[in-house]
């Protein structure tokens, strides 16, 4: 038994030092796997540290990158606004202009103006309102004659490469020149016929915003000048641009009055029949004008001069001349420039005046004097008219 005994207790021992043997190399094992995981943790907290550290160094080039970021996103959004309030700008120009031209072609200028005028403060340097606006101030306002010239000369210097700027300029500058005597007055009238022949040497076929041809100011610039044959040559030059126009017909039968009266013999018969022949072109362009707009004051005034004259050989057409002079009268009393309007006219009447046929036009010669004193009368009306309004 005691064998027995002796040899069961060397047994559990020796399983007892082996199991022990084998739960310390199991507890080794962990620790050293335990060492192993800490090194990796040790290692990920380095890698932590060091992407902490990079973030720490970028994070102003990051937030820089946003603010950038949302910069650029409001400048686009501001951008994409601008470019929408351009378009519409545009658009709204666009409107208003096309409208602008429909009521000059209807002669109404008030509306016209004011249209332009729109655009003009929306784009104030928009070179067809400027254009529009100071065609219109050296034309039919005479109180803003230098104000229309300045936009004028603006808009010839935003488009150097438009012609049609530089002849508008040119005619401002005519219209500047008649209110000036000797010198300056000469110096206007150079000026004036330079920007004019250096515009129609681009295009001899411009027209103003009445549908003229801009030769016409060449023609009244030379026959200020007494430059007779010039004068003619511009004129023959804008009725070849509009031939259904009066306005270069009643200036070529007038010079044709003017080269009658200073001829003798038959030359002047014959050229006083050419002037004959001119008025009755006058007759029939101003007529057909006349069809599309009944109160255009210009085509009137023409047609009352043009029977005056035919009146040396039909004397009932003096009855016809009084009418169409009425009727200008009355539509020029309505406009802004209608003083201005009558005593351009009285000019040109005085014209006919002066070179009537010395013989035989003693009717003609009074209905011519009448009118004189019409026009004066009606001046005298329009100022009163503005010193009481």
């Amino acid at each position: 038994m005691l064998g027995i005994a002796l040899g069961t207790a060397a047994y559990l021992g020796v399983r007892t030092a082996r199991d022990l043997r084998q739960e310390f190399e199991r507890e080794l094992r962990r620790l050293r796997e335990i060492e192993t995981l800490y090194a990796d943790i040790q290692a990920v907290r380095a890698e932590n540290q060091q992407m902490k550290k990079l973030l720490e160094e970028y994070r102003p080039l990051l937030q820089s990158a946003v603010q950038q970021s949302q910069e650029f996103d409001q400048q686009m959004r501001a951008a994409v606004q601008r470019i929408d309030e351009a378009v519409e700008t545009t658009q709204q120009n666009s409107n208003d202009l096309l409208q602008a031209n429909d009521e000059l072609n209807l002669k109404n200028y008030d509306e016209a103006y004011r249209l332009a005028r729109r655009v003009h403060g929306r784009s104030p340097e928009n070179v067809q309102a400027l254009y529009l606006m100071g065609w219109l101030e050296t034309q039919y306002m005479p109180d803003q004659l230098e104000a229309g010239i300045e936009k004028l000369r603006q808009a010839m210097t935003l488009a150097e490469e438009n012609p049609l700027f530089k002849a508008a300029y040119g005619t401002a500058l005519r219209r500047q020149a008649s209110h000036q005597r000797g010198k300056a007055q000469r110096d206007l009238l150079q000026q004036a016929e330079g920007y004019l022949r250096v515009a129609l040497g681009e295009n001899d076929y411009l027209l103003d915003l009445n549908r003229e041809s801009y030769w016409g100011p060449v023609g009244s610039i030379l026959r200020d000048r007494e430059n007779l044959g010039g004068a003619i040559e511009a004129y023959q030059a804008a009725q070849k641009v509009t031939p259904s126009s009066s306005y270069p017909a009643i200036n070529l039968a007038l010079l044709y009055l003017q080269q009658a009266r200073a001829k003798d013999g038959k030359t002047g018969q014959r050229k006083f029949r050419d002037a004959l022949e001119a008025f009755e072109r006058v007759v029939a362009c101003a007529k057909a004008e006349l069809y599309f707009i009944p109160k255009d004051y210009y085509p009137i005034m023409d047609m009352a001069q043009a029977e005056a004259i035919l009146g040396l050989e039909d004397k009932s057409r003096l009855r016809e001349s009084q009418k169409w002079l009425e009727s200008a009268i009355e539509i020029a009393k309505e406009q802004r420039s209608g003083g201005e309007v009558l005593r351009a006219a009285q000019r040109a009447w005085e014209h006919l005046r002066a070179y009537l046929p010395e013989a035989d036009a003693e009717p003609v010669r009074a209905h011519v004097e009448n009118a004189i004193q019409r026009l004066l009368a009606a001046q005298d009306a329009v100022e009163a008219a503005a010193k009481g309004g």
